[in-house]
């Protein structure tokens, strides 16, 4: 029994370590310019986290929009989110 729930555990994160190294190459490119496996390592880092940086500051972004829009609704009283979104400065 505790082997099938490791095993379905560890199911879906090759396909997530998959997704993240396919973003990564998509973005940043397949060829790291560092020749020493420890400057590769540290480019590999140093791309892995401006990554989540970057998803970091869209989330942010997001949260902000929809607390913009609920307070827009709560403060002046917009029936439609379509008012909202026109005000809202890109």
């Amino acid at each position: 029994m505790a082997k099938k729930d490791a095993k379905n555990h560890q199911k879906g994160k090759r396909s997530l370590t998959e997704t993240v190294n396919s973003i990564l190459k998509r973005v940043y490119g397949e060829t790291i310019a560092a020749k020493k496996l420890c400057t590769q390592k540290i480019e590999l880092l140093f791309r892995i986290l401006t990554l989540n940086l970057e998803r970091l500051s869209i989330l942010i972004e997001k949260i902000f929009l929809l607390f913009f829009i609920f307070l827009r609704k709560r403060l002046f009283g917009a029936k439609s989110t379509k008012q909202i979104i026109y005000f809202y400065p890109l």
